[in-house]
């Protein structure tokens, strides 16, 4: 299953849609976007632009998901990237005014939440560790506040949030498995269950699908997936809360139970994707040559056409990558 490096694509907040090209011209006089008169200007973003297009490990990344590049020649990069790079700082900015309008106290886990989302985002540990110090240490900032805004929401999860995760997943069908080597284990793990033990707690002692077992099994809606054919006739035939006997595939023997309720983790992202929603119905002032903002769904559009600047620096592309799962 491929994993989109960039945050914007990843959370869908814009599709990243190459083909035209937004010239860097570095101009600390000219404003790139501005908020409620607050401004950034385009020296700004496109000294992010260009570390992220001149980023080794991120040009190694889209290479191997074979996404399209960053840049489509020297000294530019893809409107849509451009585009979509702008959204992100724009919602970034509605967050940080929020943080400061509640007064919300960013701690040691906001940071460190932060921190992983920006790896998790941004496609590896690597990508964020390369980048230049200023930039890499401005994007923990950015995050650690996002995480908190984050964190206010689900310390006390609305109906409406609930409800809006339910809804995220068609079938109403939440997945989570226990992934073990051999078919003795994974009798001697449903001997376990069966006698009451927590399928969660077990997950995270006993699978070897690590990515899943940090979230106690989960592997969120079975819409979603590509699950590969023994697993995915299981997941959809059945009984919610019911835990499957152990089901082979080419990973390994698994064990799965379906849930009708949201996990903690698909709760989560709904409540950050309403974060990065927060600019949805703003008037926001975005300079023609990164694009049009679309006020409605909170996003800069990119334009049809390229801007004819000269450009000033020249970023090269970037990358992507896969995740082992029982997925197909």
């Amino acid at each position: 299953m491929k994993r989109l490096p960039v945050l914007v694509a990843a959370l869908v907040v814009v599709a990243l849609v190459g083909g035209f090209a937004a010239y860097l011209v570095l101009d600390d006089g000219a404003i790139a976007y501005s908020v409620r008169g607050q401004r950034v200007s385009q020296s700004e973003v496109d000294g992010e632009l260009s570390a992220l297009a001149d980023n080794a490990a991120l040009k190694k990344l889209i290479h191997q998901s074979q996404s399209s590049p960053l840049s489509t020649f020297a000294g530019s990069v893809s409107s849509g990237y451009t585009a979509g790079w702008l959204s992100l700082r724009i919602a970034q900015t509605f967050a940080d005014r929020t943080v400061t309008a509640q007064r919300l106290h960013v701690n040691a886990d906001d940071r460190r939440n932060g921190e992983g989302l920006a790896v998790q985002l941004l496609g590896s540990e690597q990508v964020v560790r390369t980048l230049p110090a200023s930039f890499r240490a401005d994007l923990r900032s950015r995050f650690a506040r996002m995480a908190a805004l984050t964190r206010t929401l689900l310390a006390n999860p609305s109906p409406a949030l609930q409800q809006a995760a339910l809804q995220a997943c068609r079938s109403h069908r939440f997945v989570a498995h226990i992934l073990v080597a051999t078919l003795a284990e994974s009798q001697s793990i449903k001997a376990a269950l069966t006698a009451g033990a927590d399928f969660a707690t077990l997950a995270r002692q006993d699978s070897t699908d690590q990515a899943s077992a940090v979230r106690g099994g989960d592997l969120g809606c079975l819409d979603s997936q590509q699950f590969v054919a023994p697993f995915a006739q299981a997941a959809q035939t059945l009984p919610i809360g019911q835990v499957s006997d152990p089901v082979q595939t080419q990973y390994g023997f698994h064990l799965i139970v379906v849930t009708d309720k949201p996990p903690a983790a698909e709760i989560e992202s709904v409540a950050l994707g309403q974060v990065l929603s927060l600019a949805r119905g703003e008037a926001v002032t975005v300079d023609a040559r990164y694009g049009i903002w679309d006020r409605r769904n909170g996003r800069v559009v990119a334009p049809a056409t390229s801007p004819t600047t000269t450009p000033s620096t020249a970023p090269s592309s970037g990358g992507g990558s896969s995740t082992p799962t029982p997925t197909g």
